[in-house]
């Protein structure tokens, strides 16, 4: 890799083209350039002389997480309390308000339907909620409106 073209990488990745794009325009344009693989090494050997190239990557520079792997933190909710910690005198259903919540995602992503469920005696209250953020979530009207 020529300096030349360590130059011509460094000024397309600083204004946010990614990699494969820079291929595809020195491929088009007919520009000397050399493959995708080689720009990722040389950004990654970058990283380790503590450059900054990758940190222009859109990923900046993080892995991607599959999906399948056991150990992935994907859609969990920090701090949770497991379900079966909760009070025992819960199974029983006898006490009025212990509830039950559930967020049910719509399709694609659009709007969710939220379920309030009273354990004891069966009462339910749902509402339609345009997203699953906590702020949307809270603002809605109280249980007994």
């Amino acid at each position: 890799m020529t300096q030349e073209i360590r130059d011509f990488i460094t000024q397309w990745i600083k204004e946010a083209y990614s990699p494969e794009q820079i291929v595809g325009y020195s491929k088009i344009y007919d520009v000397s350039c050399v493959s995708l693989e080689r720009i990722y090494q040389f950004i990654w050997q970058d990283k380790k002389q503590g450059g900054v190239l990758y940190k222009y990557l859109r990923t900046r520079g993080k892995r991607y997480q599959k999906r399948g792997n056991i150990n992935t933190k994907r859609g969990q909710i920090p701090g949770r309390v497991n379900i079966e910690k909760r009070p025992k005198i819960v199974e029983k259903k006898e006490r009025f308000g212990d509830l039950e919540i559930d967020l049910v995602i719509g399709k694609d992503h659009k709007g969710a339907l939220l379920t309030i469920n009273d354990r004891a005696t069966g009462f339910l209250k749902m509402a339609y909620v345009n997203s699953k953020e906590a702020k949307q979530i809270e603002s809605l009207k109280p249980l007994n409106s």
